[in-house]
């Protein structure tokens, strides 16, 4: 990935870039796994000017993973305006292919601190550490970061360790170590450090922090017997970004009686497990081994990668973000979906086979209705009942009672009709003929209707209870059959038909016809009328 002078970040794989590499075979490590592999990197964009660019490396791991990897040790050399050559060695068993080096490249930054310091000299087995005092210094700690290079060809023994001492606002130290015990002599090795405070945004780093290991306890052996933690990233990369760390340890003898090692018997390393869209995990290792005794250190780290365009995105009637590339990004329906049955019902009583396939029905524009409720929607929505009205003692008052329907039978963007019947089977007379009695509804919606009656006859009995009504609601009509409602605009005393004509050739005889009056104008005790059909043949009624 190029971030554009003065920066540029990538990373490579060690086991396709470094020819022959493979630690995994035996018992313990062949041979070639002690020698370091080392290959090249070109920018892609040449360096301009002639500023000495500096070069910082780390390794990580693939994103799968099924176990905590031993340290390596990484350097550069040959480093120029075009490229560099970098050069890594595994300790243990190696990384088996799942190796990566990040790398970021940079040329000089007005509000970059940074320098160099170079371990002269010939040392073998002991720890060289060389402190840097910060001619400005820093507001608060900063994070320091360093990288081993050098300017010549390079040998298996120049693999080292390197981390930080006692970093402060003021000044630091870099220290380092022989990568394996009695490995040789060593000299010329350069450490490149650069400094910096906040979350480096200035510096087009997406995000920079700082991890804490308190090291408490014994390290585990799911962890390779050292010390790991998650770091998120509060954000969402479009890929698997770039990632550079720096472990640093405070030593104060005073202080610091938890570990027996001071900085010249010690070795602290840290490397990245596993980098993936929202976090990666660090872990750190240091001489004391599986022993209770290990002082806390820090991780400084710096993420570098494009952010999912699709981040923050919403996309309307249940559409996806679908990114194209790292800046492009678009709201596409979701049509990968599952073949398995579960239905659900959208609100116009249309069944699809999960929900997955309702949204995308409803994306590509083929259904605008919201989803109803889970399972199969039924072809003929129908419910039957019977209710009782209460006693009314007047004969020329009405008795209502509301109905109300259980939950999820009705679609809510169709209407529901109710039909009617008074049945007096109730009343233990089978002798009495009874009084007529009107029926009629109102408020008729998809969540209940009020049934209301009134008894015909100025001198009538009353009847306690007033009237038992058989009751029926549906939507729609089912096979066969047609329904519907006409408005009857003006009656009052006398007789007002309409005519209600059938769809053509929709009966081959003559139907039987239901009907019952919905009031529209409600709780009105004088709107009583007595409804009834005439003339009834295949084409029409009255």
């Amino acid at each position: 990935m190029g971030l554009g002078i003065p920066f540029q970040a990538g990373n490579l794989n060690i086991s396709k870039t470094l020819q022959d590499w493979s630690c995994s075979s035996g018992c313990t490590p062949s041979f070639h796994c002690r020698l370091p592999r080392c290959t090249n990197v070109v920018f892609p964009t040449a360096f301009s000017g002639s500023g000495r660019v500096q070069v910082y490396v780390t390794v990580s791991h693939d994103e799968k993973f099924s176990r905590v990897h031993s340290p390596s040790a990484v350097w550069v050399q040959s480093v120029t305006t075009r490229g560099f050559e970098v050069c890594a060695r595994e300790s243990g068993i190696g990384s088996n292919g799942t190796g990566i080096i990040n790398w970021l490249a940079f040329q000089g930054h007005p509000q970059m601190t940074r320098g160099s310091v170079t371990f002269s000299g010939i040392w073998t087995t002991e720890t060289k550490c060389d402190k840097i005092n910060l001619s400005q210094g820093f507001v608060g700690t900063p994070h320091v970061f360093v990288s081993a290079k050098y300017t010549r060809d390079t040998k298996p023994d120049d693999a080292m360790y390197i981390w930080l001492e006692n970093v402060s606002s003021k000044s630091f130290e870099v220290c380092i170590r022989e990568f394996l015990p009695f490995d040789g002599k060593h000299q010329d090795t350069v450490v490149d450090w650069f400094a910096f405070t906040g979350n480096g945004s200035e510096f087009n780093f997406s995000r920079a922090g700082e991890v804490n290991f308190p090291n408490s306890g014994i390290p585990k052996a799911e962890n390779n017997y050292g010390f790991c933690q998650k770091a998120h990233f509060n954000t969402t990369f479009y890929a698997s970004p770039i990632v550079l760390i720096s472990v640093h340890h405070f030593y104060n003898p005073q202080v610091s009686v938890k570990s027996s090692s001071s900085p010249e018997n010690n070795i602290v390393t840290a490397w990245v497990e596993e980098i993936g869209l929202t976090s990666m995990t660090i872990c750190v290792k240091d001489l004391s081994g599986t022993g209770s005794k290990h002082d806390p250190l820090s991780v400084s780290y710096v993420v570098i990668g494009d952010i999912d365009p699709c981040l923050g995105v919403y996309c309307p009637s249940f559409g996806v973000c679908k990114t194209y590339s790292a800046h492009e990004a678009r709201c596409v329906c979701n049509d990968s979906c599952p073949s398995y049955q579960d239905p659900v019902c959208s609100a116009n009583g249309t069944t699809y086979n999960n929900e997955c396939r309702y949204k995308l029905s409803y994306c590509r524009g083929l259904d605008n209705n919201t989803m109803y409720h889970p399972g199969s929607c039924e072809g003929f929505p129908f419910l039957r009942g019977r209710v009782e009205l209460l006693h009314v003692p007047k004969w020329s008052e009405s008795g209502c009672k509301t109905v109300i329907f259980p939950p999820y039978r009705f679609y809510p963007n169709k209407d529901v009709h109710v039909q009617l019947t008074v049945n007096h089977i109730n009343l233990n007379d089978s002798v009495t003929v009874h009084h007529a009695i009107t029926l009629w509804t109102e408020n008729v919606n998809t969540q209940n209707f009020t049934v209301c009656a009134m008894q015909a006859g100025r001198n009538g009995n009353s009847f306690n209870p007033f009237a038992t009504v058989d009751w029926m609601a549906y939507q729609g009509a089912p096979i066969n059959a047609v329904g519907g409602k006409i408005k009857v605009q003006k009656w009052w005393s006398g007789t007002k038909c309409e005519d209600v004509t059938f769809p053509k050739d929709m009966f081959k005889e003559d139907p039987v016809t239901l009907v019952t009056a919905e009031h529209v104008r409600t709780g009105k005790k004088y709107d009583a009328a007595l409804i009834w059909t005439e003339d009834t043949t295949k084409t029409s009624f009255k």
